[in-house]
């Protein structure tokens, strides 16, 4: 799929854990063989999408909604989930980039099309806002610019 091969989007997405799976395996082995990075920046980034992966609902609407990325990251902003504090915002940040990156590559390689019906992330609040309309690169942007305040 990387680098040039890219998969034909089905008609009717599914949305099994094992399609998230398989995407984030996919832009593993792009980030190791396009882009050549170091074997503790892949586990870095296997474990931050690991853990959005099994997070509440990420499985079913990961591709379908902008609110499931934004709310891993608020869900990981703030206290709760076993911790007594947040995260630090540079790891908080580090999870924010590793999701930017997978959806981006998501986008890219046809994993995930563009529908005008998707909540765009409204990066003062980091909430969901009334606007419908799916923005790839900014809605990543406006949640990192939301995670940067904590």
């Amino acid at each position: 799929m990387a680098g040039g091969a890219t998969k034909a989007p089905s008609e009717a997405p599914s949305h099994a854990p094992d399609r998230l799976a398989t995407a984030i395996e996919d832009f593993l082995t792009y980030l190791r063989v396009e882009r050549g990075l170091s074997e503790a920046t892949l586990s870095a980034y296997r474990a931050d999408l690991l853990d959005f992966a099994a997070s509440r609902g990420a499985s079913s609407a990961w591709d379908i909604s902008a609110e499931t990325p934004v709310k891993y990251l608020s869900m990981l902003g703030s206290p709760g989930r076993g911790r007594r504090t947040a995260l630090r915002p540079t790891t908080l940040r580090r999870h924010a980039a590793s999701l930017r990156g997978f959806y981006r590559f998501c986008f890219a390689e046809g994993v995930i099309l563009p529908r005008r019906s998707v909540v765009s992330i409204d990066s003062a609040s980091s909430k969901a806002s009334s606007k419908r309309t799916w923005l790839p690169g900014s809605t990543c942007r406006g949640s990192l610019a939301s995670c940067r305040r904590f």
